[in-house]
């Protein structure tokens, strides 16, 4: 463990190993002992945290990783897929509750080490394998001013009421009526992406478009540490979006009846498996009939809680992709990171 007693989230972590296989870029021509080394910088991060100093410990590993990391470049690449006519909404208008006032900065935008925020990384990776999708940042009037400020071409702010409510309905009102000319991608944007799931969302939303998908990770991932139960993302296809929209609905109506857990994509997922399953290898509109509405929603859990998903519309990614809902998060990453750089530039030396 790089942290003790940071949260009870982190307590069970076991993300101290060096074996990970993150791909950062380096500057290799910096000395790594020109100010001080990795293990200094461990250790410096170590005692920050152990005095619940969290946001030194933070500013300990982004000051070393700032001269050893490359940001990931946003120009077009080679095998570049242009896919149908996309719209990709990063979503940051959540409330951060979890996240309180940490770095004194939303966790969108937060530095990555390579002295990108958060936000501004996931835009160039997306828009490096996909440069003609039309790319929007959905965001609250109090934070516009905020990500004014993230570079790109093609890239806009909706901004959304305060009063808004943050859930599934925001996801729901971003889908277009019939008749979109457009197919959405939407992107969680408190998400570390790695290159690998980014690759494997693009795909997946150039080729087979008769579904929507979901994408995410279902269980713990041991070798990173990463926790289960995670979405990183939802792509509606034009032509499902007006039944994925009764889906949410639907959700909303039940979780009014026999409040459900979260009221979130989870359910419209679980839902969507439930549905495919009585129905076979399609997506039927979905029904409630008042009699049988208990049971629906006790059927409806069962598949939550075992994962049973439609496999034609859940993509799995169980790498060290990860979002970050808890400063905790942000700093085992952080200190991973550490970790993985200070031991390559020892390899070869």
């Amino acid at each position: 463990m790089l942290l003790k007693n940071l949260t009870k989230k982190s307590k069970s972590s076991n993300t101290g190993r060096t074996s990970t296989n993150f791909k950062f870029s380096l500057c290799l021509d910096l000395n790594p002992i020109s100010e001080y080394t990795w293990k200094d910088c461990l250790d410096l991060a170590r005692r920050h945290g152990r005095a619940m100093n969290f946001e030194k410990c933070a500013e300990c590993c982004l000051a070393y990783l700032g001269r050893h990391l490359v940001p990931p470049s946003s120009d077009v690449v080679a095998n570049a897929i242009m896919p149908r006519s996309l719209k990709v909404v990063f979503a940051c208008g959540g409330n951060g509750s979890r996240w309180g006032r940490f770095m004194n900065t939303q966790k969108q935008l937060v530095n990555t080490g390579d002295g990108l925020s958060l936000i501004q990384r996931t835009i160039n990776q997306f828009r490096s394998c996909m440069p003609t999708a039309d790319f929007t940042i959905l965001c609250k009037e109090s934070t516009q001013e905020r990500f004014k400020n993230i570079s790109g071409a093609s890239i806009s702010l909706t901004i959304m009421d305060e009063e808004t409510p943050v859930g599934i309905e925001i996801l729901e009102g971003t889908l277009q009526n019939p008749g979109s000319d457009s197919d959405i991608l939407w992107i969680y944007g408190d998400v570390y992406f790695s290159e690998s799931a980014v690759s494997t969302i693009v795909s997946a939303v150039s080729g087979d478009c008769r579904y929507p998908k979901f994408f995410g990770r279902k269980h713990r991932n041991h070798k990173f540490g990463n926790t289960g139960g995670e979405l990183f993302g939802v792509y509606a296809p034009m032509h499902q979006q007006s039944l994925l929209r009764e889906y949410y609905d639907f959700i909303e109506r039940l979780y009014i009846g026999f409040p459900l857990r979260r009221r979130s994509s989870w359910e419209v997922l679980a839902l969507l498996g439930l549905m495919t399953k009585q129905r076979g290898r399609h997506i039927p509109r979905p029904y409630l009939v008042e009699d049988d509405a208990e049971k629906t929603y006790n059927e409806l859990v069962k598949v939550f809680q075992a994962r049973e998903f439609a496999p034609f519309t859940w993509i799995e990614i169980d790498d060290e992709t990860e979002d970050f809902d808890y400063p905790c998060e942000y700093l085992e990453r952080l200190l991973r990171t550490v970790v993985w750089i200070g031991t390559t530039l020892d390899s070869r030396k």
